[in-house]
């Protein structure tokens, strides 16, 4: 793929990396716009449900809770550095219990 701007060869992401649905939802993202078409047959129930569900996927709420207050930039870097540790210790737990299964599945 060639860059528009730089008129340069440009790698391209494809497979595996992004999900034809992350990609998609990062788009709509930047669009700031979130249509739901009322389907056949649908109440308007459901349409309000799959609504919310699509905000909620989004993750629309989280980022104007998040943006609702100034977060001074250390606090950003401190926030954002205690949510790299609770992953890393997840991933860890998860880790164990895969090894702690592998070693039952051996005996």
């Amino acid at each position: 793929m060639v860059s528009r701007l730089t008129g340069e060869r440009v790698p391209e992401i494809s497979g595996g990396y992004l999900s034809h649905s992350r990609a998609h939802r990062a788009k709509r993202k930047r669009a700031g716009l979130i249509r739901v078409t009322l389907r056949s047959g649908e109440t308007p129930e459901k349409l309000l449900q799959r609504f919310k569900r699509t905000v909620a996927k989004e993750g629309l709420l989280k980022e104007i809770k998040k943006r609702s207050f100034y977060e001074k930039p250390s606090e950003a870097k401190r926030r954002k550095q205690r949510e790299f540790e609770k992953l890393m210790r997840k991933k860890d737990r998860r880790q164990d219990m895969k090894d702690s299964r592998r070693k039952l599945r051996r005996r």
